[in-house]
């Protein structure tokens, strides 16, 4: 059973923890904080994190609120760059993820945004080239597959009629990666992973609601932080796509098949050092 506990002799009653509740769990009335409707809590903790005092506590969370260290804000201009200048890394050394790196980046990640606070994803870590070579093999077999199917016209009828409209046609028009994928893969070359040393598979319950898009939360949570730690990311859509027709890829990632794939990504220490943020297009905005 969710429970809230405010502490009496700490709550000053400011109506902080009432005001940001989104459920409307709390309640403020005759210089009391109360709780009218647990059963709706999705333990946000929001009215442990805006508790000045510390009078507020939850006990489906693990220990007390962690209090903000205000010498570590980061200033906005540093933030910029941070995020302006992280990049999709292709190159990596043979230099291992130590774990406790990559346990960090994984404590980064579930602070993500998650529908509802469900926080539904969970993270296969696969460490070792050995580990991620039968999975790219998977990946590679299933393209050859692939391909095969959209050379025959009677196949490309048949896909036609059980995919969505037009992905037939965005198919053909990767063929040429897809073949280099192939016959890469054939003359023993990692194109898929790019020779990391480390992958995190996020996946969530099909059942769960918005699981897919929280992954990608999670997995943006993931590349800035090891971009801040001097760790390269890429991400993966070559094992995200075709693991969502064909479940050999997903077990290969060790991911349960009631389980989807949201997002994947390499991990590793950048080959090479990149001194410049490149230009991009400006977007279109519209200010309403």
């Amino acid at each position: 059973m969710k429970s809230i506990v405010i502490d009496p002799d700490r709550c000053t009653t400011c109506g902080a923890c009432v005001a940001e509740c989104p459920i409307h769990v709390l309640t403020l009335a005759q210089d009391r904080v109360t709780v009218e409707a647990a059963e709706r809590c999705i333990v946000c903790a929001h009215c442990v994190a805006v508790c000045a005092p510390g009078a507020v506590s939850l006990t489906d969370l693990p220990g007390a609120g962690i209090e903000l260290d205000q010498a570590l804000a980061v200033d906005r201009q540093a933030l910029a760059q941070l995020i302006r200048s992280r990049r999709s890394i292709r190159a990596y050394t043979d230099e291992p993820v130590a774990d406790e790196d990559l346990a960090l980046v994984l404590d980064v990640a579930r602070y993500a945004p998650s529908a509802h606070n469900a926080q539904a994803w969970h993270f296969n870590v696969i460490r070792g080239r050995d580990k991620l070579a039968p999975i790219a093999a998977a990946i590679a077999g299933f393209l050859e597959s692939v391909l095969t199917q959209l050379t025959d016209a009677r196949a490309r009828e048949s896909l036609a009629a059980v995919l969505p409209p037009g992905t037939v046609e965005t198919l053909q028009a990767m063929t040429p990666t897809f073949r280099l994928i192939v016959e890469a893969h054939r003359q023993g070359m990692d194109v898929i992973f790019r020779g990391a040393p480390a992958a995190i598979v996020i996946h969530a319950p099909r059942s769960a609601h918005s699981g897919v898009e929280d992954a990608h939360y999670a997995a943006a949570n993931i590349m800035l932080m090891a971009h801040g730690m001097g760790l390269g990311t890429c991400l993966i859509g070559f094992l995200v796509g075709p693991a969502r027709y064909n479940p050999a890829i997903g077990a290969a990632a060790g991911v349960p098949k009631a389980n989807e794939i949201g997002a994947a990504l390499t991990v590793g220490h950048p080959k090479h050092a990149f001194r410049r943020i490149p230009p991009r297009r400006e977007p279109p905005v519209r200010w309403i």
